[in-house]
């Protein structure tokens, strides 16, 4: 099959995000047997370290450069469009999408991220469409609201019940959409109860079946949190942890550390520098290997949507974890067996104290934890569903030869290459 991606941002499997390294893995998947090509929104620094590795994979790729000014530009050009949709809104891309789909007949065509759904509109020839929605942004953007203080809440409130509108819409142009959960799923037939949907589970780093492996030798009274220190989630959630949950802790375990790793810590210097007990990693290149060497993992997750991949990680990697209901989300393991949910402070602190003074119970609980995830979790058996509707369904669409010349974004004749297109900024 003809495969086109078109992604948000872009896949990478170095990628210091998690939802970039799931589209990367999505793609690579699906190149074992088709040809996949790549069209999507990249930062220059994204696309500066993709030349060296992620690029192979794709039998073609091109991206469109996006910064701050692109998106606020898309968001004034815009204005019917939810901001978040908005932002990812472009005449350049358009322009980029429209010439690849006169110059070749693509089987399917997969948006990826939701914002992406509203390239729908502008497909030649309607291939095959798929959406992938990594999070449900009308949930998002409800919580945000119920979250915020003063005037902005009626913002909040308003712009959540454009984006509400807006996905109910685009999700009927869709002939399938894929969440990565059963909770997301859940919401999205509640938004179109007519589209066809799938359910896939989300690459994790740490899969007990890549083989990370359980260790002994834990770091005594350690305690962990791992994400991406630029997300404003994750920033919140080292906030309270170190505000409110390890000065409890600190209290009962005088001795214990709290390890904060992520990508961008600079960010949050001024919130965990100079705190007792508090370690600043940074960023961590083995991580399955950092976190296997962790006793307990504090995920104090108050924002955000969709499925926590860190919680996965950590419990692939055998770590007892303690989080909220948010950080459980779309997790069908149990409380009390697999992790433990607190909904305060207090809760969570209780819990974290209680694994660093019972290390035997925290290593058991990690076991169980990751024994959960090695049966429960496979994504290759999850694509394969994926990839056998997208084969069963494209053949409805006559199909007929590719043109053969380079059009703008492609190079059909010299496959896993950069197209020249995209070497310009537009």
């Amino acid at each position: 099959m003809q495969i086109l991606f078109l992604s948000g941002h872009l896949p990478s499997p170095r990628s210091r995000q998690a939802g970039q390294k799931i589209s990367y893995y999505i793609g690579e998947f699906l190149a074992k047997r088709h040809n996949v090509h790549l069209l999507c929104f990249a930062t220059e620094g994204e696309l500066g370290s993709f030349h060296g590795e992620g690029a192979e994979i794709f039998h073609c790729w091109d991206a469109l450069p996006v910064n701050s000014l692109a998106r606020l530009a898309g968001v004034i050009s815009s204005p019917r469009l939810p901001v978040s949709v908005a932002a990812r809104n472009s005449r350049a891309f358009r322009r980029k999408l429209q010439q690849l789909s006169r110059t070749h007949r693509f089987d399917a065509v997969l948006l990826d991220h939701t914002a992406m759904w509203q390239y729908a509109n502008h497909l030649i020839d309607a291939p095959l469409c798929g959406g992938i929605a990594h999070d449900v942004l009308s949930q998002l953007w409800e919580r945000r609201a119920s979250r915020a203080c003063g005037l902005s809440t009626c913002a909040l409130r308003f712009e959540s019940k454009r984006i509400r509108a807006w996905e109910s819409q685009a999700l009927s142009k869709l002939d399938l959409v894929v969440s990565l959960s059963a909770k997301d799923d859940a919401l999205l037939v509640q938004l179109q109860p007519e589209v066809k949907r799938l359910v896939i589970q989300p690459w994790v780093a740490c899969a007990a079946n890549g083989g990370s492996i359980l260790r002994s030798d834990r770091k005594p009274k350690s305690v962990v949190f791992w994400g991406a220190l630029d997300r404003a989630e994750n920033v919140d959630a080292v906030a309270l942890a170190v505000h409110d949950i390890i000065p409890r802790v600190r209290d009962a375990v005088p001795d214990f550390r709290f390890y904060v790793a992520g990508s961008r810590s600079e960010k949050i210097r001024s919130i965990t520098d100079g705190l007792p007990n508090v370690i600043r990693t940074g960023f961590v290149d083995d991580i399955c290997g950092f976190l296997s060497g962790m006793q307990v993992g504090l995920l104090p997750i108050r924002q955000g949507a969709g499925v926590k991949i860190k919680t996965l990680e950590c419990m692939a990697a055998g770590v007892a974890v303690v989080t909220t209901p948010m950080g459980a989300e779309g997790i069908a393991a149990s409380h009390g067996v697999h992790f433990l949910i607190g909904e305060t402070a207090e809760e969570l602190a209780s819990y974290t104290v209680r694994l660093l003074n019972r290390p035997e119970e925290a290593r058991q609980m990690g076991e169980r934890a990751r024994d959960w995830f090695a049966s429960e979790y496979d994504f290759g058996r999850a694509m394969a569903a994926l990839e056998y509707f997208l084969v069963a369904n494209a053949g409805r669409i006559a199909k007929r030869e590719s043109s053969s010349s380079c059009a703008v974004g492609v190079c059909q004749d010299q496959p896993n290459r950069q197209c020249a297109a995209a070497k310009t900024i537009e």
